[in-house]
């Protein structure tokens, strides 16, 4: 098989490969850096990342603000977060003529709303510096030598001075690896949709509101918009309570008990006192037909035939009705059985620990030579931009490792 030898070899061609073999080659046009991507194409995650519009970033400035959005690897990460986050990402975007904008919540995009002009670029530019791209390469081997690396593969045999795994969410853990005496948590499933098969809310596919939402025994807890779906509940508020309580999930097979709270604004006693008021003021007026502070009509109608026929009137209902009407809107129950397909998964949870890491360098402390960067690393966040920058910031963490005094 073909020897290749190799100043840096990266293995994974995503977006904290890229950015590191950029990176590399602008600071010293003589190294020779090759990328190892398992896939037909590079970048495949890049491309869908931010609906494909490519969520770069958060423009959260604060650092301890930061990492409160990274359920696990956010601590870990602050250091580097302060010398390469949000405002050193979008700088270089910008210097590398790809223009920027910030929208709600601090999501940075591209002005093109387009992740084809990043994919694009990065492939473009890689390759104007000389990065040797080896496509559907599956490495099955990592060997350290004396000095250096061997790398096998599907391509060939390869040898390298430097090696650095970029190769993101863990499947399931890379034996070699664990064979050179490195620990993998568990790669899991984040962020992602919780399937409620059994529920009265299936064909309200669209409707959102504005909730908070808990796992019923335990401390997980979350609030935002929910969205309903066909098979149950998605949404931000969602996503968020299932990226903290990923690994609990998955302990419990993803079967648990959903609290939600549909009214967080209000105490319990004062939506039992407004369902009087509407009571005595309209007591001929339909039920179904009224709504109350920014439900949806439908998800207002829907919660309404839980308790009265659709024909009642407000002036037919008990005051015990009410009463359980209002702690039904504030501790409403569902059963969770199972999570979203596949597609609507986000973010792996785990890989490599972050123990065995120099969080300075991301260098291993176990095999001197080797390092990490991106979603291999177990590092997870919310949606919002924050996982595409632990893959600019890790990626920067190793490349100014190499470059030039």
């Amino acid at each position: 098989m073909t020897q290749n030898i190799y100043d840096h070899i990266i293995i994974g061609g995503g977006a904290a490969g890229y950015f590191a073999a950029i990176n590399l080659l602008e600071d010293n046009s003589n190294l020779k850096v090759a990328i190892l991507e398992r896939a037909g194409r590079p970048l495949i995650k890049l491309g869908l990342t931010g609906g494909g519009r490519c969520n770069i970033t958060n423009g959260t400035r604060d650092v301890g603000d930061f990492i409160k959005k990274y359920p696990r690897g956010g601590r870990e990460l602050r250091a580097g977060l302060g010398s390469f986050g949000s405002d050193q990402t979008m700088q270089w975007f910008e210097d590398h003529g790809i223009l920027l904008k910030e929208e709600s919540e601090g999501r940075v995009f591209p002005v093109s709303d387009s992740a084809a002009e990043v994919v694009d670029y990065f492939v473009a530019r890689a390759q104007q510096l000389g990065v040797d791209l080896y496509l559907k390469c599956v490495v099955t081997d990592v060997i350290p030598l004396t000095e250096g690396f061997e790398i096998l593969s599907s391509e060939g045999s390869f040898f390298s001075k430097v090696v650095l795994l970029a190769s993101g969410g863990m499947i399931k853990p890379l034996d070699w690896l664990v064979n050179m005496g490195h620990n993998i948590i568990e790669p899991i499933p984040a962020l992602f949709t919780l399937a409620v098969p059994i529920s009265d809310l299936l064909d309200l596919g669209g409707i959102s509101a504005t909730v908070k939402l808990a796992l019923k025994g335990t401390d997980f807890k979350s609030e935002g918009d929910l969205l309903l779906t066909h098979w149950g509940f998605s949404g931000p508020a969602v996503l968020k309570l299932s990226s903290f309580a990923a690994r609990w999930l998955c302990h419990q097979d993803y079967c648990a008990e959903l609290m939600v709270d549909w009214l967080p604004e209000e105490n319990e006693e004062a939506i039992f006192k407004l369902l009087k008021v509407m009571k005595n003021r309209s007591p001929n007026k339909k039920v179904v037909g009224s709504t109350i502070l920014g439900l949806s009509r439908k998800l207002w109608a829907r919660f309404t035939v839980r308790f009265v026929s659709e024909g009642s009137v407000w002036g037919v209902l008990s005051d015990k009705i009410l009463r359980r009407w209002s702690s039904m809107l504030k501790r409403d129950s569902y059963k969770i059985l199972g999570k979203g397909a596949y597609k609507q998964q986000f973010v792996t949870a785990g890989g490599v620990s972050l123990k065995e890491v120099n969080l300075k360098s991301m260098e291993s402390k176990i095999v001197s030579g080797l390092y990490f960067a991106g979603e291999v690393l177990d590092v997870d966040a919310l949606t919002g931009g924050y996982n595409l920058q632990n893959a600019w910031t890790t990626a920067h963490l190793y490349i100014k490792n190499f470059k030039k005094a």
